[in-house]
């Protein structure tokens, strides 16, 4: 029978807000998955919420270390609305996936908070399923 371990995401010290100001070229770090053992799974849960008067994309980065092998999901933020679900779940695997995220455009193109402010804010969980 499989076991779950809810842990919190690996770029923050004691589960609070990881506010990230950084833009394209800049990923910030909100979680690395270090499993070798080939029956684990990390599912990442991730919220962002954005303190901001415009809405923001986030891009959310998951993969490796050349940006072949990443992922690029952008959603945009809705200004002052709460939490938005930006990771739901997905489950990963592996000894080097690392789970970033930046504020702004993939192009270059500016969302209104990228001058560094810190408004855009994130929360969330892992549920490490160990199925051995």
């Amino acid at each position: 029978m499989p076991t779950i371990t809810k842990l919190m995401l690996g770029g923050t010290n004691n589960g609070s807000t990881l506010i990230v100001s950084s833009t394209q070229g800049s990923t910030q770090n909100i979680h690395s998955v270090a499993i070798t053992a080939t029956t684990t799974i990390d599912e990442v849960w991730i919220w962002a919420k954005n303190s901001y008067s415009q809405t923001v994309d986030v891009n959310l980065v998951i993969g490796t270390g050349s940006s072949d092998s990443k992922t690029f999901v952008i959603t945009p933020v809705s200004a002052r609305d709460g939490l938005s679900l930006i990771c739901p779940g997905i489950a990963m695997a592996g000894s080097a996936i690392q789970v970033g995220a930046f504020v702004g455009g993939l192009n270059g193109s500016a969302s209104p908070a990228c001058s560094g402010s810190g408004l855009i804010g994130f929360v969330g969980y892992v549920n490490r399923i160990n199925q051995a």
